[in-house]
């Protein structure tokens, strides 16, 4: 299925739309604690604070939000930067100190770069979807990653209950309203991307 970028995003407008105003029953208070909201690049207006920027992840870090999804290297002086890279080779040294599937996962829209990362199990990679769900979802349960990642949407009930079989977790983005945000939590996601993480977390405080 291909659709030009305008009209994906127009779509999904519509749909991030109806589901704010979809009412939704108010998740379990011990699902609200352990919510695992993930800022998509930091909190940004990209006018005043920009995406991918100290600042922007500052605020996301003093909101008490779980999680920030970005990208990172070392430069020759070893300065960490955030990037977009097409080889996580490089990253391997920043990585050896930690936790794979516990400290961090590695997302990303083309599965085919995880035949590159040769220094982390295939348990902590996340393919990411965008209209590609099945496959990206059949790839997943195939190689047993850790799960997968897509538009809430089109990750239905039943692509989760054969993950949830596998124990693995699925992740959903962006959510944008309480209604969602209860939506999907209701669900048993694990990760909410969102583009306004900072007021999911408010709101998700708001509820305990």
């Amino acid at each position: 299925m291909s659709i030009t970028l305008w009209l994906e995003e127009r779509l999904l407008q519509v749909v991030d739309g109806l589901y704010a105003h979809l009412s939704q029953p108010i998740p379990d208070k011990e699902v609200l604690k352990c919510c695992k909201i993930v800022s998509h690049r930091g909190e940004h207006d990209n006018k005043t604070v920009f995406e991918n920027t100290i600042s922007a992840f500052d605020r996301v870090k003093k909101a008490g939000v779980w999680g920030i999804e970005f990208d990172i290297r070392w430069t020759k002086d070893l300065q960490p930067v955030v990037f977009h890279d097409t080889n996580l080779q490089r990253l391997k040294d920043l990585f050896d100190p930690l936790t794979p599937q516990v400290d961090f996962h590695f997302i990303s829209l083309r599965p085919k770069m995880f035949r590159l990362v040769d220094f982390v199990p295939s348990s902590t990679f996340l393919p990411s979807a965008r209209l590609n769900v099945k496959r990206l979802s059949n790839l997943a349960l195939w190689k047993k990653y850790r799960g997968f990642t897509g538009h809430y949407f089109l990750i239905t009930d039943a692509i989760l209950k054969k993950h949830h079989k596998q124990n693995q977790r699925i992740g959903t983005g962006y959510i944008g309203s309480k209604n969602c945000l209860s939506r999907e939590l209701n669900r048993g996601i694990e990760w909410i991307f969102s583009n306004n993480a900072v007021e999911l977390q408010d709101i998700c405080n708001s509820l305990l």
